[in-house]
């Protein structure tokens, strides 16, 4: 069984083929190949997808692997709410940290560019957004945040504003860019670092 095991969480509309998915089961493969990668391709409803995802984790936990998330976009948004539960730590990138508020005001039917799956966004999508947020904690000594000041479909200021009061062991915020986090590959490396302790930490020096 892994020893180590870091799950990438996917954003709204995507898959576990995105491109930031792609780029760290590459890195993992040539750098650090005792670290197991999984990236699995969410339901785009929300319980599912959180329930999916707790499934993973507490699968691999079982086995014996030392967990760390990296979340993108939404995918931040449950990363961040998934980390304290497995006593674990998650890389924020560019996270959506309240996306009940920027989803259509009436019912929206939507398809997946990646799955082609067609689902409907009503008030109990967002309901069930609204509740994984009420019902899980934050532990920001276990978060780390890294923003991108040109953001095209969110406004980094928002994910800035929730954290600015509580003490994160790494925060980067870098000019320019876009929401797919344009210098993601430049920090990947310290990601994973912060992610799992010694000695994954030592082969990275």
């Amino acid at each position: 069984m892994a020893k180590y095991a870091l799950i990438y969480v996917h954003g709204f509309l995507s898959s576990g083929q995105a491109r930031k998915a792609s780029l760290t089961r590459e890195y993992l493969a040539q750098n650090q190949p005792e670290i197991s990668f999984y990236a699995p391709d969410l339901p785009d409803a929300p319980a599912a997808a959180w329930a999916c995802l707790s499934q993973l984790a507490t699968s691999l936990q079982r086995s014996g692997a030392k967990l760390g998330f990296i979340g993108g976009s939404m995918g931040g948004f449950f990363a961040m709410y998934l980390a304290p539960q497995f006593k674990a730590r998650a890389c924020l990138v560019n996270p959506c940290v309240d996306p009940y508020s920027l989803l259509p005001p009436k019912p929206t039917k939507m398809v997946n560019p990646y799955t082609k799956n067609e689902f409907v966004i009503d008030d109990s999508y967002k309901a069930i957004l609204r509740s994984i947020e009420a019902s899980h904690v934050i532990t920001p000594q276990n978060l780390a945040l890294y923003l991108e000041t040109g953001d095209e479909v969110l406004n980094y200021k928002v994910a800035q504003e929730k954290f600015k009061s509580l003490v994160l062991p790494v925060t980067q915020i870098v000019t320019g860019g876009h929401h797919t986090f344009d210098h993601y590959a430049q920090y990947l490396p310290e990601m994973v670092n912060f992610l799992f302790s010694a000695p994954v930490n030592q082969a990275l020096k």
